[in-house]
């Protein structure tokens, strides 16, 4: 286990260092603190994130957007301010209609990045519903999918990256210890989300799961 986990930092250095050199310090990581399982319609809906950039440090000063859409075409915006956090900011929604609702966040860092495609990130279709009756229950797996998006995991563990987790066979147990403190074993250019016991039994069992070994 320890000579997996050292190989695993030599790519995530490695990777960390080549997009420094491709990108001049200009993309970031976007990861959203308490992510809902569902919302209400009506009812407004806070995000709270952050913005850091290369995933380590965190920006004060951005002005950061904020929007939600439906397939149907609907589509509302957020009001966006600082938090109390270190480059922490708060977003605002009113989600009136259920169904499914994409939301889309892009940190505002780096305007140079006209595409947004390294500093802005689309969450998975947050379920919204009339009341709390039709509030829907979700596997540890499925929640975890859904944090693989809020938590910024998929900025630098995409299909398309040398970091693909989804070629790497791991246990439950290690992932647990690995993302309760990324530097508990070994230093790594990762930082510590401080997620919490369930976010970590949830993404483990994604991250260990069929589903995301066949994306």
């Amino acid at each position: 286990m320890t000579r997996r986990f050292a190989q695993f930092s030599v790519v995530v250095v490695a990777l960390t260092l080549a997009i420094t050199v491709a990108y001049g310090g200009g993309w970031s990581i976007i990861t959203v603190r308490d992510w809902p399982d569902y919302s209400i319609a009506g009812k407004s809906l806070t995000l709270t994130f952050t913005v850091r950039q290369h995933g380590n440090n965190l920006i004060d000063g951005l002005q950061p957007t904020v929007r939600a859409t439906t397939p149907k075409g609907l589509e509302t915006r957020a009001t966006v301010a600082p938090a109390k956090g270190t480059g922490e900011y708060s977003a605002t929604l009113n989600l009136p209609e259920p169904g499914d609702w994409s939301i889309h966040i892009d940190g505002g860092f780096n305007s140079e990045d006209k595409a947004r495609t390294y500093n802005a990130v689309t969450l998975l279709p947050l379920k919204v519903v009339r009341n709390e009756q039709e509030a829907p229950i979700l596997s540890k797996s499925a929640r975890g999918e859904h944090l693989f998006f809020a938590k910024g995991c998929v900025g630098c563990h995409n299909t398309e990256s040398k970091l693909d987790l989804s070629q790497r066979q791991v246990t439950t147990d290690y992932l647990a210890k690995f993302l309760a403190d990324p530097n508990s074993v070994r230093k790594v250019d990762m930082p510590n989300l401080n997620l919490k016991e369930d976010e970590i039994a949830s993404l483990s069992a994604y991250l260990t799961g069929s589903v995301f070994k066949q994306r």
